[in-house]
């Protein structure tokens, strides 16, 4: 007589589980592996590095916390070289160091107080090296303090490799900026506002601000502009008029700030004063040049550049202008 078990028994094979139950079951397991890798990396002491010879590497200099927005993770053919030239050419801290079958797993370091991550690529997981792509699609961005600073990592930079794809120049918004290739394929933008290359932006624009009313603010921007040589700072028009100043700054690019307005603007006693008897001097080394753009120009010049007495070897020419103001520019600073 068979035994009625066999006669129930059914061979083992594979059977798909529900969807829901699958999702469930991933997300969990997810979770699980997730915080046990965490608890396993080595524990990292700030500003000491600690060490584990069997299977990972970890180095830190310095106990920066993470910040809550986006950081940029760079994928390189070659992390530990990487991080060597970012460390030379852009003074790179080097904050963290993960190393596995000799590749970089994961790194991060900081430029000018900016924080960014690093590892080899790994294509495997969709880490692709820029070298290997043919170019980057983004640019990183850093921000320094002092002018002097782009230029001193650009030429770092492109000394160590680096293709300097646009040398340090000043910009119309304010900023020096230079562009790089490193030598990884990534694009860097080095960036200083302009009003850092001095400590004290008050003594860079002078700390006196004389104020002159025109009758007519526009003609006289042109003229300040385009033919001494002032660099427009701010422009305020009335929301009306735009041909009425109602404020605005006007900046010679070696110190000093000069202020004009609409003369005769009604309830602002300031522009009450009668127009064009003003009278201004520029201290600059640029007399010779100031004297050529006037006189191209045909603006009434009074005295060509000449020395002075209270200025020996120095030079000083003045001219008026459409209005009548007197402007003169000179070596002679006060010393």
């Amino acid at each position: 007589m068979s035994d009625p078990f066999d006669q129930l028994r059914h061979p083992d094979r594979p059977v798909r589980p529900r969807a829901d139950f699958a999702a469930r079951l991933r997300d969990r397991l997810d979770a699980e592996l997730t915080a046990r890798e965490l608890r396993e990396l080595p524990t990292v002491a700030a500003g000491r590095p600690t060490t584990d010879l069997t299977t990972t590497t970890t180095t830190t200099t310095t106990g920066v916390t993470m910040s809550d927005h986006a950081t940029a993770y760079l994928a390189v053919h070659d992390g530990a070289a990487a991080l060597e030239y970012y460390a030379d050419a852009l003074g790179a801290e080097i904050l963290m160091r993960m190393e596995h079958d000799g590749k970089i797993v994961h790194a991060e370091f900081a430029v000018a107080g900016q924080r960014y991550f690093l590892s080899d690529a790994f294509p495997e997981i969709g880490a692709h090296a820029p070298t290997a792509l043919g170019g980057s699609t983004v640019a990183l961005v850093v921000n320094f303090d002092d002018p002097a600073a782009v230029d001193a990592v650009f030429e770092r930079a492109v000394a160590g490799g680096a293709a300097g794809d646009r040398p340090p120049a000043d910009q119309d918004h304010g900023h020096r900026v230079a562009w790089i290739r490193d030598p990884f394929g990534h694009r860097w933008s080095l960036g200083a506002p302009l009003v850092a290359a001095t400590s004290d932006r008050r003594a860079r624009n002078g700390g006196i601000w004389p104020a002159i009313n025109a009758v007519d603010a526009p003609a006289m921007a042109d003229f300040l502009t385009g033919v001494l040589g002032f660099e427009e700072q701010i422009r305020v028009v009335d929301p009306d008029d735009a041909a009425v100043f109602v404020h605005s700054q006007y900046r010679w690019p070696e110190g000093g700030v000069v202020q004009l307005g609409t003369a005769s603007r009604a309830g602002n006693p300031f522009s009450s004063r009668v127009s064009g008897n003003e009278s201004i001097y520029v201290v600059t080394d640029e007399v010779v040049a100031v004297h050529e753009r006037c006189v191209a120009a045909g603006v009434e010049v009074l005295h060509a550049p000449a020395e002075q007495d209270y200025d020996a070897g120095g030079l000083m020419c003045s001219v008026r202008d459409h209005e009548g103001n007197l402007w003169s520019f000179g070596t002679y600073g006060g010393e």
